[in-house]
Parts: structure tokens; sequence; C-alpha cells
């Protein structure tokens, strides 16, 4: 989301991310949780697609990766709701991005 082609001025985080959203109307979104680091921005953006798309359409999109051992008390009580309903994968952090990369494709393909 940082690094996006459009360089126009946005007023808000929440503005670029509606933008984003909107412009490449995403069909699958991957959010992934990691041991020992900051999730805020992660839970922020589960949050907004949440609320933009409603719980059903919600589901369908999302992809939740976690990182082995992952304490899933962590999160919100929303984020944990979701965890029931949307697509979930372990990955493991021998190798770290190459293996996400294999199983997220892996994943995304079967849909």
């Amino acid at each position: 989301m940082e690094d996006i082609e459009d360089k126009r001025d946005f007023k808000s985080i929440d503005e670029k991310f509606d933008y984003i959203l909107n412009h490449y109307d995403p069909k699958a979104i991957v959010a992934f949780f990691r041991n020992n680091a900051q999730m805020d921005a992660v839970i922020f953006e589960v949050g907004y697609i949440c609320g933009k798309y409603g719980p059903a359409k919600t589901a369908d999109r999302f992809w939740f990766a976690f990182e082995e051992g992952y304490d899933f008390t962590i999160t919100t009580r929303y984020v944990r709701n979701l965890f029931t309903k949307a697509q979930v994968v372990s990955i493991k952090d021998d190798d770290e991005y190459l293996n996400a990369s294999k199983t997220l494709n892996a994943m995304l393909q079967k849909t």
C-alpha cells in the first residue's frame, strides 16, 4: 500500500486505502500475521475491509497467513471471528518468503 504508482496527494491513510480498493478491486486479499511484529496496521486494514465489503464479501476475499506459533489471542475480536470464515494458512519461518510465496500461490490456484 505504501508504494503505488498513483502519486496523488491523499489527505489520509483511509482515503488512500479506499482508493486502492476501488481502483484495483482485489479478488483476494492476504493479511500476514507475524510473531514478534507490531500488527496495528494489519488490524486497521482488516477492519477497514470488513466495513467496506461487509461480512459475506469479506470472508470470500480474505486469506490469512499466520507465522507458525502465532498467538491468536493478541488480535481483536472481529479478526478472530473472521478466522472461522476466511481462508487460513500457516507459514513456516524457515526460508519464509519463498515458503509464503509457494503456499499462497498454491492456495490462490485453488480458487
